[in-house]
């Protein structure tokens, strides 16, 4: 049987491997070419299987099994939380014969713990370790929340039924379904935000990455606010349109309002992006190709001001690069691998 230092040296690279970013790019990309018609429903489900089978197989070879299956099911969260999960939980309502959408309110719960597990077995979660930098186990438990707000945002995203009121009327579960699990993420993600920004300060930066957080903070005072009015107004306009047939007649005042603050959320949020990606540039916690890729991200996602779920795709892939190279999985072979420390000193 091998020792945890044997089977952390043979399989060193594990981590380091593109192959579960290559599982989701392959989903993406079926996705998408399902949605603009070029394939049909069932071609689209047979890659999509095919593609998560290609990554089950990568993830079983080798040591060191758990954490590549945790790491597969964080890159393929993307993908789930979107869409797959939501056609598999049709298919499982019509098996059983009960409601769709409370089926998938279960299962994406179900998903979300998986989430967090899978953040456990690549060590988002493990305590403090006196051998490790001061910005390593910021870094990781920002890791594991910017995931998890990505993927609770996700999961409310994907049974969006629309910001009119005769949509509200006619999908009210989804409706505040949508709007709680968004402001859970919310909040989730300024915490994971806050660790960040620790971590990117103890890593030497003192400037850009508060300016990064202060940007997200400011942008979720209104977001929160935008929020509130669809939990309010909007439900406010939707009863009276069961009524009445028609809305408060200054509803269109109050939803350009609402527009307005999300207007001001996004770009407040795609300019948080950009000041971590400076931080990161400047502090080198991770590759420097990250930092660039954050300003990339900023600059050509943020003037669209497009659906608020593409915010949180940045957040959540620094969270996975985080949580690879902060993890405890990653810190102990590393260390092993320099000859600083041993198989006793792990344990």
């Amino acid at each position: 049987m091998k020792s945890v230092e044997q089977n952390l040296k043979s399989d060193e690279s594990a981590p380091s491997k593109w192959r579960g970013a290559v599982v989701c790019v392959l989903l993406v990309v079926v996705g998408t070419t399902k949605e603009v018609g070029v394939i049909s429903a069932p071609l689209e489900h047979a890659l999509s299987l095919l593609s998560i089978l290609i990554g089950v197989a990568w993830a079983v070879k080798g040591a060191e099994k758990l954490p590549r299956f945790g790491e597969l099911y964080l890159w393929v969260a993307f993908v789930l939380s979107l869409g797959l999960l939501q056609v598999l939980t049709d298919k499982l309502a019509g098996l059983i014969g009960l409601d769709g959408f409370a089926v998938y309110r279960l299962v994406s719960t179900f998903h979300v713990m998986v989430i967090i597990v899978a953040l456990w077995t690549l060590g988002a979660w493990s305590r403090e370790k006196k051998w490790e930098r001061a910005s390593s186990y910021p870094a990781r438990l920002a890791a594991g929340l910017l995931i998890v707000g990505a993927v609770v945002f996700w999961v409310g995203a994907a049974t969006f039924p629309g910001t009119s009121p005769e949509k509200v009327l006619a999908n009210p579960a989804a409706h505040f379904w949508t709007s709680c699990t968004f402001l859970l993420a919310t909040i989730i993600t300024l915490a994971g935000l806050a660790l960040f920004t620790l971590a990117l300060r103890e890593a030497g930066d003192r400037f850009l990455s508060v300016l990064g957080l202060l940007a997200f903070m400011f942008g979720a005072v209104f977001w929160i606010i935008h929020l509130a009015y669809r939990l309010t107004i909007l439900v406010g306009a939707a009863q009276e349109l069961n009524k009445t047939s028609m809305p408060y007649p200054w509803f269109q005042l109050w939803r350009d309002w609402a527009g307005l603050l999300f207007g001001i959320y996004s770009v407040l949020a795609y300019l948080g992006i950009a000041a971590y990606g400076g931080a990161l540039l400047k502090t080198g916690l991770l590759a420097r190709w990250v930092g660039w890729t954050c300003l990339a991200f900023s600059l050509l996602a943020g003037p669209f001001i497009g659906p608020p779920f593409i915010i949180h795709i940045m957040p959540w892939f620094v969270g996975i690069l985080l949580v690879r190279q902060y993890g405890e999985i990653s810190m102990t072979r590393m260390l092993i691998n320099s000859g600083s420390t041993s198989e006793g000193d792990i344990k």
